[in-house]
């Protein structure tokens, strides 16, 4: 058994020699093994970022979709207010006569409708 670094003190110019060692499985799987931890460790990280982008993704198209139910929501609680032209209203109002004022709103005067 050989406790020490090998050192190899000769050197050939024709390329040498092939030495073979006998090792320990286990110092093998001791180099492999930090490979091993590396790639797992690659793999977790990356597979948590796609996760994360995952999940990040379908969280904005639910929230730009809720956005999109309540506008359609809005627009169709619009619709129930009917729309008339200013010449229907001024006719109702008898061209906004004061005699048909009932007061003044937080905005515009309001008028009584005959």
């Amino acid at each position: 058994m050989w406790f020490v670094d090998l050192m190899d003190i000769r050197e050939f110019s024709d390329g040498g020699q092939d030495l073979y060692i006998r090792m320990a499985a286990s110092e093998l799987e001791a180099e492999h093994g930090h490979k091993k931890k590396l790639t797992i460790l690659v793999a977790a990280i990356t597979s948590a970022f796609f996760g994360m982008l995952l999940f990040g993704s379908f969280y904005i198209y639910k929230v730009f979709r809720n956005m999109t139910e309540v506008d359609q929501l809005n627009d169709e609680e619009d619709m129930d207010l009917p729309l008339f032209d200013l010449l229907t209203i001024a006719i109702a109002t008898d061209n906004f006569s004061n005699m048909n004022k009932m007061g003044e709103g937080g905005f515009r005067p309001v008028y009584k409708v005959i």
